[in-house]
């Protein structure tokens, strides 16, 4: 994203703004917070006022609105044959009314990014930002739209130096966010810009979301059979929104949502391969289950194969493992996702602070964080639940792992934070382990659908009636409960690691849906 600072002759800033507007090139900021800043410039432009045109404009539209409305009320035929003419020509003039509306909705949006801009007394000077690939592009429609008569300055957003106990280079501009992610991840983006937008120094994790939450949301709602036909349900309503079906809100929230649920689902039934759960029975190949031929062994052969990679872990796989048979391996798991999650936040709040040259800030968060916290996570994979034990009998590990970062930690805030770095430091402490906890509810959420699964498929004549209630009131009950949870998950334990959510969405100055009302209409 680049700043454009534009100063155009004021005869074509007409011819200006209306080329801006056909190509959407330029969000224009407001330049009075400049001038307030900027004395100097203050002394040389002043800002424009209202125009009579804007409010005629503005009443103008209000009226065609109100008589649009009284148009459609009186759309019905009459039966009067005294009237019929009257309403012929109210016909005719409903007709109208649009074609003059979106023409004066055009002229009072020039009107409006006018206000927003200053003068003197030959020309008009405005600013905004562009995306940098499109920079050329504006600067040759401004050129050809005021026949040369401009003036256009590019440039990178500008930092300034702050305090905060040391000198730390923060943003002087806020530049708006232009989002770009793939199809794929748009599903992604909108929940993560539920949260916030992310500002211009910060990452976008919506293509990082595209993998983590189905993953999260698969060790929750871990279930061959049931991740299956909840894919298979979402992707019917995928095809549904594709046909542009529309319901009640809550309908049109579950039909914008079913990507998510069809990757969620697939991801289910791969876990639910890992836990040999299939709608709500036990893969096993020894009776004491359902045995699906080919699956069962490749079941088997997955867990010996994980079993040899990640024992050295902690993570020992038996063969007949269960949630319910094996719970410290599933609590395990869980705790392995939360290092993995919150880790990548901490890489990802790393890159932030790299990419806005906070040196110092970087080694006294991320870096000494991740000291501290894959120190801890590797001495949970060695000792497993006697690393308390471990750490009071042997010092050098202690000192290694734990009071070496955290030292260098709190040395580092507060020198760049003074004396509240302790509390940070404490807090960081403090935060890894809660937010680890966090994960547990991984653990459980993955125990109850288990638990549940069991009560649904009791041994006898009517297991199989229990099975397919089962996967009607996870599919439609609890999956709604497990994506809230891994929602909770990203925002929260992963996403305050590294993201403020803190920036404006990039919204160029158009005009494009009024003149495509205009074009439609054979008026453009």
């Amino acid at each position: 994203m680049l700043k454009a600072e534009v100063c155009v002759h004021r005869d074509y800033i007409d011819a200006v703004l209306y080329s801006l507007g056909r190509q959407g090139l330029l969000q224009i900021d407001d330049i009075r917070p400049r001038l307030e800043r900027d004395k100097d410039l203050e002394r040389r432009v002043s800002p424009i006022e209202p125009s009579a045109l804007l409010f005629e404009l503005s009443s103008l539209s209000s009226r065609l609105r109100a008589l649009t409305t009284t148009l459609g009320v009186l759309e019905k035929p009459l039966d009067q044959e005294m009237v019929r003419e009257i309403s012929r020509l109210l016909g005719n003039l409903q007709e109208q009314v649009p074609t003059y509306q979106a023409l004066v909705d055009l002229r009072l949006r020039l009107e409006y990014a006018k206000t927003r801009m200053a003068r003197t007394d030959e020309t008009i000077v405005f600013e905004g930002w562009v995306p940098a690939e499109k920079a050329e592009a504006l600067r040759r429609l401004v050129e050809e739209a005021s026949q040369g008569n401009c003036f256009i300055a590019l440039s990178a957003p500008k930092v300034r130096h702050g305090r905060a106990g040391l000198e730390a280079e923060v943003p002087a501009e806020r530049p708006p966010t232009l989002l770009r992610n793939p199809r794929i991840a748009g599903v992604y983006q909108k929940l993560v810009t539920g949260f916030g937008v992310p500002n211009y120094f910060e990452l976008d994790p919506s293509m990082l979301w595209l993998f983590t939450f189905p993953i999260v949301f698969g060790l929750m709602f871990g279930d061959l059979g049931q991740g299956v036909v909840l894919a298979a349900l979402a992707f019917l309503g995928f095809l549904l929104k594709r046909r542009g079906v529309k319901g009640e809100e809550l309908t049109t929230y579950i039909l914008e949502g079913t990507p998510i649920f069809i990757m969620s689902g697939v991801a289910a039934a791969l876990v639910g391969f890992l836990y040999g759960e299939f709608f709500g029975f036990h893969l096993s190949a020894h009776g004491d289950g359902v045995y699906l031929p080919g699956i069962v062994e490749a079941r088997e052969g997955l867990l010996e194969f994980l079993d040899d990679n990640l024992g050295q872990l902690g993570l020992h796989f038996p063969r007949d493992f269960h949630p319910l048979k094996y719970p410290t391996v599933l609590l395990k798991i869980a705790i392995y996702m939360a290092v993995i999650h919150i880790s990548l936040g901490l890489v990802l709040n790393l890159v932030n602070k790299l990419r806005r040259r906070e040196l110092m800030e970087a080694v006294a968060g991320p870096i000494t964080w991740l000291w501290l916290y894959l120190g801890g996570a590797y001495l949970f994979a060695t000792y497993g639940s006697g690393v308390f034990s471990v750490l009071f009998t042997n010092i050098g590990l202690a000192v290694a792992f734990i009071l070496l970062p955290f030292l260098v930690m709190l040395l580092a805030r507060m020198k760049t934070g003074g004396v509240e770095g302790l509390g940070e430091a404490l807090g960081a402490l403090i935060e890894s382990l809660s937010n680890t906890i966090s994960y547990a509810r991984i653990f459980a959420f993955a125990m109850i659908h288990s638990v549940l699964n069991g009560v649904f498929t009791v041994p006898g004549p009517y297991s199989a009636i229990g099975a397919i209630m089962g996967a009607f009131f996870f599919i439609f009950f609890e999956s709604i409960f497990v994506f809230f949870q891994a929602l909770r998950l990203h925002w929260v334990e992963f996403g305050l690691k590294f993201y403020s959510g803190d920036g404006a969405a990039f919204k160029p100055f158009s005009t494009e849906q009024v003149e495509a009302i205009l074009e439609k209409r054979g008026a453009a």
